[in-house]
């Protein structure tokens, strides 16, 4: 990844217990979101044990020298990681940090669930040429390193493309005697446009309606040509766009009759929507 000289480049490096390269990026999610990453390498360093580097980028501003801007981006980011000031020691000749390090399993895992030891190191861009730029292995025999199989690279592929695509979340609300009913008339509806649409638990709402969260698929478009191709693929009409951004659509539809069957509909699309928190889909119901 190329940077530019007064660009502050962190690099967060992660020794993690998971199984596969699927369950790295479900765990690191979160984080990649909350510091926000730019960039991400991964990659196995025995049975189960991966080694994991997330790309920090921030421009310097303007007469901003680069103490000031290593200090900038550094001291929230051992904040972050319960380390105090007197870790941000500096080179001062090599525009860099000399890093830190938390060895604490007990910790780390709070920050990330699996993590056994987080390294951080902080550097100007024209000095990113050292062991942290590239993913290192332990130090185990060559004849010890694990493989990726193709299944696991068949399932990361397959879970990037759905982190990165349009997904379309129906929120229905409900008039009915119990959940069953509830998710039976929303599945109904739903595969008017999905013909396997993941449908969530029932939870009751305070006017006595039974809300159920829909998955109902996922595109390629985006947004606004995705709600489109939805809105007409569910023959409903008198939809309301009550949000439009680059990143999101979403449109509430009223029955006529909201005293029976499904009240209210809310269309949610866009790439983040329908995600938990660990990176997966609404929990589907038992039946």
């Amino acid at each position: 990844m190329p940077y530019r000289t007064d660009d502050v480049v962190a690099h967060v490096r992660l020794h993690l217990a998971a199984s596969s390269l699927t369950e790295v990026l479900h765990r690191c999610w979160s984080l990649i979101e909350e510091l926000p990453a730019v960039g991400m390498e991964a990659a196995p360093v025995a049975p189960d044990i991966y080694l994991v580097k997330l790309v920090l980028v921030e421009e310097s501003r303007d007469e901003e020298s680069s103490v000031d801007a290593l200090r900038r981006v550094a001291i929230p980011l051992l904040a972050r990681f319960d380390l105090g000031e007197e870790y941000f020691v500096l080179d001062e000749s090599q525009r860099k940090t000399l890093g830190a390090s938390v060895y604490y399993p007990e910790l780390v895992a709070e920050l990330v669930e699996g993590c056994e030891q987080v390294v951080l190191g902080v550097w100007m861009g024209d000095s990113v040429d050292d062991f942290y730029d590239t993913v290192e292995s332990l130090d185990i025999d060559e004849g010890e390193q694990p493989q990726i199989d193709e299944s696991d690279l068949v399932e990361l592929g397959q879970f990037l493309e759905q982190m990165h695509a349009t997904k379309v979340l129906l929120v229905a609300d409900i008039v009915a005697v119990d959940g069953i009913e509830a998710r039976d008339q929303i599945r109904s509806l739903a595969a008017r446009v999905c013909s396997e649409p993941l449908v969530g638990e029932p939870t009751l709402g305070p006017d006595g309606s039974i809300r159920v969260e829909v998955a109902v698929g996922m595109s390629d478009d985006g947004p606004d040509e995705t709600y489109r191709e939805v809105v007409a693929q569910l023959d409903l009409s008198g939809w309301d766009v009550v949000e439009r951004t680059p990143s999101l659509v979403r449109a509430v539809w009223s029955s006529p009759q909201p005293t029976a069957g499904v009240a209210r509909l809310e269309l949610r699309i866009g790439p983040d929507v329908g995600v938990r928190s660990d990176g997966s889909p609404p929990v589907p119901s038992g039946s």
